[in-house]
């Protein structure tokens, strides 16, 4: 019984091994058929089928899965939005100064019109090879030279939108050559990533920022005379008038004070004979006048009237 129990185990587990790798066969089989058989489109995307070196491409295929013939028939994707960047270099001028400049190109290619380019010029890679590239080289190359140095970082936005309008319009024009639609290709966006100088063509750069500050500097140093002088001008001017009338109010005052001590003479001349009659004593005194006169009888006394005449005569006259 012990036996018959045993052979059944191993009976049921070689079936159970059997059934695992029969499913696991079976996966795998469908699995490799499913991706033979299939393809899957990315979103973005629109696809061709290559049969046996012959593209077809009026059949499209939009993003999703699709069905195909293994073995003699190929998938060939080609991008609906996409970028493309491109380095180029420049000369400035006669001095062959050089000017670098990396460059990011977005795009949109129409779906409808993406089998006449796959067509007519080839994959993605043919068509930036053959035509995007160069046309972003000389729609730079033309744009850039009207800029100066410091324009091209200042306008940077203004040269990119003038870049972007040529480059558009070189595109459609290219592409016409072609026999595909213009509008089959468009120029949504493009980024300048960098500019680069050459040495000698920075060194002039400098040179030029160098001499403009050095003539502004100038311009203000020489506005400073100017306001300086300026200012000097009428700080003489006004010390003038000050002295002038300085010497006015001076001479006005002397003046006055002169005409205050003359009338001050004449008050105290009137004055006398009643300061002489406030000192007289009482006394008369005789005074003799010259020949063939009379005798007149004066109140103050002479000698106290000559002190008084006196005293008179010392005050300060016109």
């Amino acid at each position: 019984m012990t036996d018959q129990y045993d052979e059944f185990n191993v009976k049921t587990t070689l079936g159970n091994h059997n059934v695992s790798l029969s499913v696991l066969t079976g996966t795998f089989v469908f699995g490799l058929l499913f991706h033979m058989f299939t393809f899957a489109v990315p979103a973005g995307n629109s696809a061709f089928l290559n049969f046996m070196g012959s593209m077809k491409v009026e059949k499209r295929y939009e993003p999703g899965l699709h069905f195909k013939w293994p073995l003699v028939e190929s998938v060939q994707l080609y991008p609906s939005r996409t970028s493309a960047e491109n380095h180029t270099s420049q000369p400035r001028d006669n001095t062959q100064q050089v000017l670098s400049a990396d460059w990011s190109v977005e795009l949109f290619v129409h779906p409808e019109y993406s089998g006449a380019l796959l067509k007519e010029i080839g994959n993605f890679e043919a068509l930036k090879q053959k035509i995007l590239d160069p046309l972003i080289q000389t729609s730079a190359q033309a744009e850039t030279p009207t800029y100066s140095p410091e324009d091209l970082v200042k306008k940077r936005p203004e040269l990119v939108a003038n870049i972007q309008t040529r480059l558009q319009t070189a595109v459609d024009a290219r592409l016409a050559e072609y026999k595909v639609p213009a509008g089959a290709v468009q120029i949504i966006q493009i980024a300048c990533l960098d500019f680069n100088f050459s040495e000698p063509f920075n060194k002039s750069v400098e040179a030029k920022v160098e001499q403009e500050q050095k003539r502004l500097t100038a311009e203000i140093v020489k506005q400073i005379d100017i306001i300086q002088a300026d200012a000097d001008g009428q700080s003489k001017e006004i010390e003038g008038k000050a002295k002038a009338t300085s010497t006015k109010l001076l001479g006005d005052a002397n003046a006055y004070a002169i005409e205050k001590m003359g009338a001050a003479s004449k008050l105290n001349s009137l004055l006398a004979p009643f300061i002489q009659l406030e000192k007289w004593n009482g006394e008369p005194s005789n005074t003799d006048l010259p020949e063939g006169g009379h005798t007149s009888v004066i109140l103050a006394p002479v000698g106290k009237a000559a002190e008084a005449t006196a005293a008179t005569n010392d005050q300060p006259s016109n």
